[in-house]
């Protein structure tokens, strides 16, 4: 049997292996302590891009699990041809949001 330490560090290479091959269009990786895990459903009409407190974090439909904070995240869809929407999200819960983007003419 492993040590606990080489068993620990596996579990961290692997939650690095998920968010790179699933970050850009699905689950992003977990925080590091999963009881202050939040999970935010993200979901828009049509399909876009989530940026996260600036950050692109992948495109919708897209779960990311952030750690639960009370300090709100900004939360912005953008897709070409439409009005970029932005919401503010208090990850103290698990939660859905759920937007739909506006053309612009």
């Amino acid at each position: 049997m492993p040590p606990l330490g080489a068993v620990r560090h596996n579990a961290r290479m692997l939650k690095a292996l998920a968010f790179l091959l699933l970050g850009a269009g699905g689950a992003v990786a977990a925080p590091a302590d999963e009881a202050e895990a939040v999970r935010l459903d993200l979901r828009s009409a049509p399909d876009s891009e989530v940026l996260i407190d600036g950050v692109l974090a992948g495109r919708t439909p897209l779960v990311h699990r952030t750690t639960r904070r009370d300090k709100s995240l900004e939360v912005t869809f953008r897709a070409a041809g439409h009005a970029s929407v932005t919401k503010y999200v208090v990850a103290t819960r698990d939660q859905k949001l759920q937007v739909i983007l506006k053309k612009v003419h």
